[in-house]
This record gives C-alpha cells, sequence and structure tokens, in this order.
C-alpha cells in the first residue's frame, strides 16, 4: 500500500485536506488472475456542520487475487472478487460527530468461468452495469484514554 497525504488548505473557513491512495496484491498460489489493485484520491473532510468530502476509487479485484470470504467488500459488490468498480464517495458534514456518507458504485465482471480449467467465477465478465448507490449517517465517537475514559 501506499498514501500521500497534505493537510490541506482552508477555504470559507472549512478544511480541504488531500490524499492519494494505492494498494496492490498478488497471490502466488494462483496462475491467473492473481493480481488486483486499488488507485483512489480524496479531498475535503466531513468533521463539521458545512464541510463536504468527496472520494474516487478503482477496485480491481480479479478472482484469483483474494479470497473471497477475506476482502472487504465495500465496493457495493455483493461478491467479493471478479469485479472491476469504480465508487464515488460524497459525505456532508451535519455536526462534529455524525456526517451524511453518500456512494456511488459502478460495477463490471471481469473474466468468465472456465470449467475445463476449474475457474469459477460468481459475476461473470459479460453481465450489464451495475449501478448501486448506498446512503447512511456516520457517526463519530471520540475517547480520552489517557485520562479515566471519557467519550464524545
Amino acid at each position: 500500500g501506499w498514501n500521500l497525504n497534505y493537510s490541506g488548505s482552508t477555504w470559507k473557513g472549512h478544511n480541504f485536506p488531500f490524499q492519494l491512495f494505492a494498494q496492490g496484491t498478488h497471490n502466488k498460489a494462483a496462475s491467473n488472475a492473481n493480481n488486483g489493485y486499488v488507485l483512489g484520491a480524496a479531498v475535503g473532510q466531513a468533521a463539521r456542520l458545512g464541510d463536504v468530502q468527496f472520494q474516487y476509487a478503482y477496485f480491481y479485484k480479479p478472482a484469483n487475487a483474494f479470497v473471497s470470504q477475506f476482502t472487504d467488500d465495500d465496493v457495493g459488490t455483493g461478491s467479493g472478487v471478479n469485479v472491476k468498480d469504480s465508487t464515488i464517495r460524497l459525505n456532508f458534514g451535519i455536526t462534529r460527530w455524525l456526517a451524511w456518507e453518500n456512494r456511488l458504485f459502478i460495477q463490471h465482471g471481469i473474466a468468465g468461468s472456465n470449467p475445463a480449467r476449474n475457474f469459477f467465477v460468481p459475476l461473470p465478465a459479460g453481465y450489464n452495469t451495475l449501478f448501486r448507490y448506498q446512503s447512511h449517517l456516520m457517526f463519530t465517537f471520540s475517547c480520552d484514554w489517557n485520562a479515566s475514559v471519557t467519550c464524545r
């Protein structure tokens, strides 16, 4: 993995930090479809009323790059592997402890199953582009563990 963080600049009283990130994986036990990655960028933060955060990430998760049961399936796929996904995220700050998070997932399959090679995938290539939208409220709690435990 790799991260580049910039603490940000202020515009109209709101801080806009910037982040670039990349992660990669290689499964040495598999002979095909065994390299996956994620690339993305984020700007802004949703830490108080009026704050906005925008993030874009591209996930490439081939069938053999991950063990599906152990992957972070936070890209709205419902399958874990054999997907490429563009995720657009827009968060709005409501208070210092509450933000409204919105995500749009745009998903495609990568490869088709090949029974002759004992290669089976949950979502084959060629299915129609899948669009998913997810919206929820995100609560943030902070605790001071140095003194007696006080949570806000």
